[in-house]
């Protein structure tokens, strides 16, 4: 049967076949075109239909997505007119895209995707009322406390506000964003003071990574106030309608939508409750919850106005030379539940990596399942 097969489609153009093949609609129709025979597979390699389907699945990528490995950029190593080194990287970029897109299908995490909290339009009363108080589901100190952000009072209802967080790679497929208003069970009346409507935006930093970590060091801390024209924004969702009621509210996006560049900005508009003692409009947020995951085996290596998106992907052949000299001393302290040598490899890490923001997310993921028991709170 494969020989019937191989001897129709040697009759068709190259051309025509992978034209054919690029009318697939699925990543499923691309995987079973790739095992209907060797021709077939060949044309899917050529074709670079793993790409193509990345690209349609995540239009955020735009025209211009190439990947680099160690070595270059494929798409360029693959193109060379040098026959054997052509194919073998042919072969890999297909199997590049292949693996990227398996990643950005992967199902979502059950953990919340967002790092760090970056800075809010404006607040109210700092620290108390900072934007780092939307991480926590619940008071973080006693039951009569309360975690929550608020904004300043404005007398008109139109003036918008924005929470700017950092997600916990460059990378991340966001399915939906939780938003919970703040009841403020200490004033008459419990007002609730939630905003008219709400939208979302995803980007880059024009800067450099500013190293401070919203969960360890105080929110003073921060340099300059950041503006609009820090980042550069690749998705803009829909605007939704937000209920004045004290609940986590889930703002599902039209579909799971890839953030390149890791910033996500919370945009609240319109306001819809004043406070009695100055009858100024407020917005206060208790809660912010990213549900998504980080796309592995990946890192943004590259992105620019011009639309050029650039991904480095990663295996134990590019992998940095120190990461398991740093890793496996980590690795051997949690098998033997060593909670205090696990601390010193943490802060150590958060030294040598320069990225506090993974290590603090690191640490409170063994502290949540229960692996520092032993370890007194400092």
């Amino acid at each position: 049967m494969g020989s019937l097969i191989d001897g129709a489609l040697n009759k068709l153009d190259k051309e025509i076949l992978i034209s054919m093949l690029n009318l697939l609609e699925t990543p499923r129709d691309v995987a079973h075109a790739a095992c209907v025979c060797r021709s077939w597979r060949k044309y899917v390699v050529e074709g670079e239909l793993w790409k193509k389907m990345c690209m349609k699945a995540f239009p955020e990528f735009g025209t211009k997505l190439k990947c680099f490995i160690d070595g270059g950029i494929v798409e360029d190593l693959a193109h060379r007119e040098e026959e054997g080194s052509s194919q073998y990287h042919l072969e890999l970029l297909s199997s590049t895209y292949c693996l990227l897109l398996q990643r950005l299908l992967s199902p979502p995490l059950q953990r919340t995707c967002i790092a760090e909290p970056l800075h809010a339009s404006s607040t109210d009363n700092l620290p108390r009322e900072s934007i780092a108080q939307t991480l926590y589901p619940e008071p973080e100190y006693s039951e009569e406390a309360h975690s929550y952000w608020s904004s300043k009072g404005e007398a008109s209802t139109g003036m918008p506000e924005t929470l700017t967080y950092r997600l916990v790679s460059d990378l991340c497929v966001v399915h939906d964003v939780k938003i919970q208003p703040f009841l403020a069970s200490f004033q008459p009346g419990n007002p609730i003071y939630s905003s008219q409507m709400i939208r979302f935006r995803f980007g880059y930093s024009r800067l450099s990574k500013p190293r401070w970590s919203g969960l360890f060091q105080c929110i003073k801390e921060r340099p300059r106030k950041a503006t609009t024209d820090d980042y550069v924004w690749t998705y803009v969702s829909p605007t939704f309608p937000m209920a004045q009621e004290n609940t986590l509210q889930t703002f599902r996006l039209p579909k799971p939508t890839l953030c390149i560049g890791g910033i996500l900005q919370v945009e609240l508009i319109g306001r819809v409750q004043t406070q009695a003692t100055d009858g100024l409009y407020y917005i206060c947020v208790s809660h912010v919850f990213v549900t998504g995951r980080p796309v592995l085996n990946f890192n943004l290596e590259l992105i620019d106005p011009k639309g050029q998106v650039v991904l480095r992907r990663l295996d134990e052949k590019v992998m940095p030379d120190h990461s398991n000299r740093i890793c496996r001393p980590l690795a051997s302290a949690i098998e033997d539940n060593d909670g205090r040598s696990i601390i010193e490899h943490l802060k150590s890490m958060r030294v040598e990596l320069r990225n506090g923001s993974v290590v603090d997310m690191l640490l409170l993921y063994l502290i949540d399942a229960k692996l520092l028991d032993d370890v007194e709170e400092e």
